[in-house]
């Protein structure tokens, strides 16, 4: 069995989700009235659509008032170097066969929908493949599987955006990949997955008993990034969760084994890496699919190699992510 235990501050996934602000709703009335410029690499406050999503729900002939709610506005774009809450480190689209189901912008924000499912995994895939390394350690395996960073969710999370309906109405059919930051900050992607950001209170690492520590001390685990596998269960790549018996995947070793490949893969792509340590994957408390989620996941992280006795397990200082 492989397993850790219950640990803090997880990305589980991607969803689609908002982040807050505090712009007022006439300034959000403004941005839905017209197409906005959102590129890759762009920041913004923050400020979201809020009240005016009311009005906006009406001319969109949608009662999905709440999932407007929280959009965001675009309409306060900063320079990156000063603090902000969005930070567009990709910006995507549907394929040709899910781009043709979707007639109007409303089904965007119906998220118990069957096209929302598609939608959702055809975007987190696409954004997935603009974190550097990812698409390299996917040739690892034939597996359907996303990869997103491990982020201290304390501070940032990864999450997507449909580009308003003026936008859709124009043609641009896209969507923007956001990191997301719960207070202002100058962080970009960069900062998480490089030694640009020289901080390791960015990252998770944990002791030898899975307790979370500061990464700057001794530790013998780090949280590198988490494996979303919904697409390879629903495709029956993998089993669902009637194969997971006594807290056991019932998979062969050899789907173990190009799990790691796709783990260490993605980890050497972004870090120097200390001798001694590798890519592992497990399943977060023995959990199948992650408790409170639909998502089916596995975590990735950097420590010694599989069944390493833990008396014997490498401890390192400051994060792997030192490229």
């Amino acid at each position: 069995m492989r397993a850790k235990l219950a640990i803090l501050l997880l990305v589980c996934g991607l969803v689609l989700s908002g982040c807050g602000g505090s712009k007022e709703a006439k300034d959000a009335a403004k941005a839905a009235d017209g197409p906005v410029s959102v590129a890759e690499g762009d920041c913004f406050g923050g400020a979201t659509v809020g009240d005016a999503a009311d009005e906006l729900a009406t001319k969109l002939k949608t009662k999905q008032v709440k999932a407007l709610r929280d959009d965001p506005t675009w309409a306060d774009p900063v320079d990156c170097a000063k603090p902000h809450r969005i930070f567009v480190y990709g910006v995507v689209g549907l394929s040709k066969a899910v781009d043709k189901e979707v007639t109007g912008y409303a089904q965007l924000l119906n998220t118990e929908s069957k096209l929302y499912e598609q939608v959702r995994n055809e975007v987190n895939r696409a954004c997935s493949l603009k974190v550097p390394g990812v698409r390299k350690a996917l040739k690892k395996t034939d597996l359907k599987l996303q990869i997103t960073p491990a982020l201290n969710s304390d501070l940032a999370h990864l999450t997507f955006n449909a580009l308003p309906a003026a936008n859709w109405e124009e043609g641009q059919r896209q969507f923007a990949c956001l990191m997301t930051m719960e207070k202002p900050a100058t962080y970009t992607l960069a900062d998480f997955l490089t030694v640009q950001g020289k901080d390791s209170s960015l990252h998770l690492c944990y002791d030898p008993q899975s307790q979370p520590v500061a990464c700057k001390e001794p530790h013998t685990m780090e949280s590198v990034a988490v494996i979303t596998a919904n697409e390879a269960v629903a495709e029956g790549q993998l089993p669902d969760e009637t194969g997971f018996v006594n807290g056991t995947l019932e998979v062969d070793p050899d789907v173990w084994d190009g799990l790691d490949r796709v783990c260490a893969t993605f980890l050497r792509a972004n870090s120097n890496l200390p001798k001694g340590l590798t890519g592992v994957t497990s399943l977060y408390d023995s959990q199948w699919p992650v408790q409170g989620t639909e998502d089916f996941a596995f975590y990735c992280d950097a420590t010694s190699p599989y069944n390493t006795p833990q008396r014997k397990q490498t401890r390192t200082t400051g994060s792997v992510f030192n490229r």
